[in-house]
This record gives C-alpha cells, sequence and structure tokens, in this order.
C-alpha cells in the first residue's frame, strides 16, 4: 500500500469509543497524527464509513472527532482519516502529539 499520510504519526496508545463499538472492549489506537489514526478493533467496519471516534484523553476528558474509515484489515482494524476538525479538536490534538511525542511517553501509556 502506498503511503498517503501527509502528517508525522505518532505511536500512541490511547482509549477509544465510537458509534458500532462494544464498550465490553474499548478499541484502542497504534498511532495518532493531525490527519487520522489508526484504531486496533475487532469491530466490523466498512471503507467509507463516517463516525465519531471519541478519543479518552488524561484525566477522563473524551474528544470527539468525525472521521472517515479509509482501509480495514478485518479482525486487525482500521485506518481513519478525521473530518473538519475544528480549531478546538486540532489544537487539542496538536497538544496531544506534543505532549505524548516528547520522551517516549507514548509507549509508556499503554
Amino acid at each position: 500500500m502506498r503511503e498517503q499520510r501527509k502528517e508525522p504519526r505518532l505511536p500512541l496508545r490511547l482509549e477509544v469509543q465510537w458509534n458500532g463499538c462494544e464498550e465490553k472492549h474499548p478499541d484502542v489506537t497504534s498511532d495518532v497524527s493531525l490527519g487520522g489514526c489508526y484504531v486496533e478493533s475487532l469491530n466490523p467496519v466498512t471503507v467509507g464509513d463516517v463516525l465519531t471516534l471519541g478519543f479518552r484523553l488524561p484525566f477522563s476528558d473524551t474528544l470527539p472527532v468525525r472521521c472517515e474509515v479509509r482501509y480495514h484489515q478485518p479482525t486487525i482494524g482500521f485506518g481513519l482519516r478525521f473530518l473538519n476538525l475544528s480549531n478546538f479538536q486540532r489544537a487539542s490534538l496538536e497538544g496531544l502529539i506534543s505532549y505524548w511525542g516528547r520522551d517516549d511517553r507514548a509507549m509508556k501509556a499503554a
């Protein structure tokens, strides 16, 4: 698969919930960028689906972001592209990436 990402990715494990996700087993991201993320999930999706993903942030806050499913690997996960980020959402993601990108904190959060 040809690399299509325009933003650098950060390996980052955050719990996420989305419409269609079973709450018993929260899904997690494996990487995040300002353009999208990869979600490790056993839950089925279809390429082209638009969903609302809720990032569970430190201190129990949740950041909802609308996304489009760009590709799906059954029983492994799926790649998402963020859609129409507000200034607040973009600033929140920038802060998260900046904070967790320092000193290899992202891998320690898992």
